[in-house]
């Protein structure tokens, strides 16, 4: 499991142009953390915070005089003090000169601090809002944030954009630099949880592929794959944009064919609800269902398919894959798309670096300009494939409600959320990024990534409550009569956990905001603690804006 230590005072720097390690200083009146006061992004100053690192390689080994130009790779609001908390795993510092620092000690004297991915203040009774539970989403600043919120799992290696493929070639590696992008990272992997989510737009039949590759030259590594996969027809993937009269309405205004339009739709949707294969991916992994995909030995230099689905003519695959590899330096992984069937394509294309250049997804490259990587903005590996924790709701005198926001929302770039749990993408020894974009890392909304959490609900009351939860998505919430457009449909097809009950399907579209979670009210008597967990697998970017809705009530 990913674990992630708080950097402090005291912390061992490294820069890989310089002749000796040297020693974080927090100068600023801070918390203390592990021991020590804790060190987070501002702690930048050359010669005050930062140290010099002996002779510099760069200038003929002169003494070196530090250029630190920000940290990176920090959890955007995990925070000590003021500011982001710097982290030993990810958190990095290019300097002006042409090095980069590196963290490779925390600095903790004491136990070590556990990390919440949101600096979320506690919840209390005052934190809900006396008053019956509306209709529907609430609106985004009516939600709060999950507290007790941390990191789990293995990374995750995230191959989701193009989500649409038009050109065969390798759509995703952590193998370094490419033709596509000259500066992306290289890393081979010990363990990680592979996720690819692709729809075939070549005009043929294809086949998508994930394969690993031994880099090291004397030893051999073993690996052991476990997960879900399958590929359907079109539908079977995505059920298209609204129709009327059979015929898309890619952006639909308020009509007296609304009625008619929701109607349709709910025909459409209750149809397609738990076909989808990212749906039944999702369903394995909740059921531990998913079997074996490959185990075996990968000699050293060698390569193994670890994955492969054939994907018709407008047909799709999704896969879920849990990897870890023993002996050797781990692996490198790749998501290859080719038109036959025959592995020794992928691999040629993988010796070659050819890459699958073109498959941009318009509705980014709409909103923000022609993408630097032409694969897309939210394919990468980042640090973890988890959120996980027990958050404690103390419940209120009155009958109230409140609501948690479990991501933010919508395609490419967001504003910075106080709300938002979010996690860094991952970094090589070189200090370079192996995301090809923060969109995902500021909205963290990731194919496949796995909520596992659990409400605390404590009675402190004189009587008892009834608490009942929903499901909604804030990126439905709308003015009354407000356009539908084709980024406002369907919000969440998937299987859920709660409460112990086996999975059952939340779906959630822009005419339907909200599903109940409870089958019925949860009574927590005076005194009473009651656990109450939740387990889903995020089924893609479109769900980003999920919020927890609570009522209690006497």
């Amino acid at each position: 499991m990913q674990q992630y230590e708080y950097v402090v005072d005291g912390a061992t720097l490294k820069c890989n142009k310089g002749s000796a390690p040297g020693m974080l200083r927090v100068v600023a009146k801070r918390p203390e953390v592990g021991g020590r006061p804790g060190a987070n992004t501002t702690d930048n100053a050359p010669l005050v915070n930062i140290p010099s690192f002996g002779g510099c390689k760069l200038q003929k080994n002169k003494p070196c005089v530090p250029a630190p130009q920000g940290w990176e790779g920090y959890f955007r609001n995990t925070k000590v003090g003021e500011a982001p908390a710097l982290l030993l795993e990810t958190c990095t510092n290019q300097c002006a000169v042409g090095g980069t620092i590196k963290i490779t000690r925390s600095g903790q004297t004491g136990p070590t601090a556990p990390l919440d991915l949101i600096a979320a203040p506690p919840v209390t009774p005052a934190t809900w809002t006396c008053g019956p539970m509306p209709e529907g989403a609430l609106a985004p600043a009516k939600l709060v944030a999950m507290p007790n919120i941390k990191a789990g799992g293995p990374p995750v290696v995230n191959s989701n954009n193009g989500e649409s493929i038009s050109k065969h070639g390798v759509l995703f590696s952590h193998d370094g630099p490419n033709p596509r992008d000259a500066t992306m990272g290289d890393m081979p992997l010990k363990e990680a949880f592979l996720v690819a989510s692709h729809q075939n737009k070549t005009g043929g039949a294809g086949t998508i592929w994930i394969i690993a590759r031994n880099p090291s030259k004397t030893e051999a590594v073993t690996v052991d794959v476990a997960g879900s996969g399958m590929s359907g027809a079109d539908k079977s993937v995505y059920p298209g944009v609204p129709r009327v009269n059979n015929k898309p309405v890619k952006h639909i205004t308020p009509t007296p064919d609304r009625a008619k339009l929701v109607t349709e739709q709910q025909r459409e949707y209750t149809a397609y609800t738990g076909r989808s294969v990212y749906y039944n991916v999702a369903l394995d992994m909740l059921n531990d269902a998913a079997p074996d995909k490959f185990n075996g030995v990968i000699p050293p230099g060698g390569t193994a398919v670890l994955y492969k689905e054939r994907v018709n003519p407008s047909g799709g695959m999704e896969t879920s894959l849990n990897m870890k590899t023993s002996g050797g330096q781990g692996v490198y992984t790749y998501v290859v798309s080719t038109a036959g069937d025959n592995p020794a394509e992928a691999l040629a294309m993988i010796k070659a670096r050819r890459m699958a250049d073109g498959n941009e997804e318009p509705q980014l490259s709409k909103k923000e300009g022609a993408a630097k990587n032409a694969l897309g903005k939210t394919a990468g590996v980042y640090g973890a494939s988890k959120l996980v924790g027990d958050t404690p709701v103390p419940l209120p005198e009155c009958d109230a409600h409140l609501a948690f926001s479990l991501n933010d929302s919508g395609y490419g770039r967001k504003a910075d959320s106080p709300r938002v749990h979010s996690l860094p993408g991952l970094r090589d020894a070189k200090g370079e990024s192996l995301v090809f974009d923060d969109s995902a890392q500021r909205t963290h909304a990731n194919y496949g990534l796995e909520f596992d959490l659990a409400l605390v609900l404590r009675n402190d009351q004189a009587t008892p409550r009834k608490v009942r939860v929903w499901l909604s998505h804030n990126s439905a919430y709308a003015a009354p009569g407000a356009a539908i457009t084709k980024d406002r449909q369907l919000y969440f097809n998937g299987p859920m956990s709660f409460n112990g009950q086996p999975p059952a399907t939340v779906l959630i579209t822009w005419y339907k905001t909200s599903q109940e979670l409870t089958a019925a009210p949860i009574v927590v008597n005076p005194g009473q603690e009651v656990r109450v967990p939740l387990r889903f697998f995020f089924p893609g970017m479109s769900s980003g804006g999920l919020q927890l809705k609570l009522e209690s009530k006497k």
